[in-house]
């Protein structure tokens, strides 16, 4: 699976790196001046301009592509030049972008409350909103928005039947005011995958979802990531 990435009047593409055997040793400079230089030489050129493209997109999430390059490894010390490491860390960017909420968990909806401050709907007082809610029909499917392991799905107080996501990389999302739940805590699931019907359990006026992302466990605005996930598909 490749992360293909469009953005109209950018002009930014993700490309795929050549599935080389050599890669490793691009990585680790040991071809900068054999015979596959040329070739270990695009391959940074490539994964330079995906970096720049996914960072491009990914700004109005607030996300640091730098917490992207970061994840658990280990192995053998072996020096690297500095484009090897550009090939590096665009590969472990590509991993995060499979699994990273980007899109809407619903096909169709009209957002009625944003991310914010706003008057409580309930008691009118001033309120902090820390996700946003978005209309659809009573029981349409709600889908996850990444690839991830579902950390809860049950009941809430205020939240009523919910469903969240840990995704990875200090990324959870939560989908709430749930008819129904049609996934179990523990269990793994891809993007687009449905996890729920929309309802009105718990405090809530009427149906709707209730949908939060979390980056190390503080609220961040989803309207970016859904803008995002307008720009970045997982395909074949």
């Amino acid at each position: 699976m490749l992360v293909v990435a469009t953005a109209a009047g950018w002009g930014l593409v993700i490309v795929p790196l050549p599935a080389a055997a050599a890669q490793p040793q691009c990585v680790a400079g040991l071809h900068d001046n054999g015979p596959q230089a040329g070739q270990c030489e695009r391959m940074r050129r490539i994964a330079r301009g995906n970096l720049h493209a996914a960072g491009r997109v990914l700004k109005g999430t607030g996300l640091d592509l730098a917490r992207l390059h970061s994840g658990g490894q280990g192995g053998p010390f072996v020096p690297a030049t500095r484009g090897g490491d550009d090939i590096a860390r665009w590969e472990r960017v590509e991993r995060a972008l499979k699994v990273l909420p980007l899109g809407a968990p619903l096909r169709i909806y009209a957002v009625s409350s944003r991310f914010g401050r706003r008057l409580d709907p309930i008691n009118r007082r001033r309120a902090m909103h820390e996700g946003i809610d978005l209309v659809a029909p009573l029981r349409t499917p709600v889908q996850a928005t990444g690839a991830g392991r579902v950390s809860f799905a049950g009941s809430r107080a205020g939240y009523g039947r919910t469903v969240e996501i840990d995704h990875g990389f200090g990324v959870r999302t939560r989908y709430a005011h749930l008819a129904a739940t049609r996934v179990r805590t523990g269990q793994r699931v891809a993007v687009g995958q449905r996890i729920g019907l929309l309802g009105g359990s718990g405090r809530s006026t009427g149906p709707h979802l209730h949908y939060e992302i979390l980056v190390d466990g503080r609220p961040r605005n989803p309207t970016g990531f859904i803008r995002a996930g307008q720009h970045f598909r997982v395909g074949e």
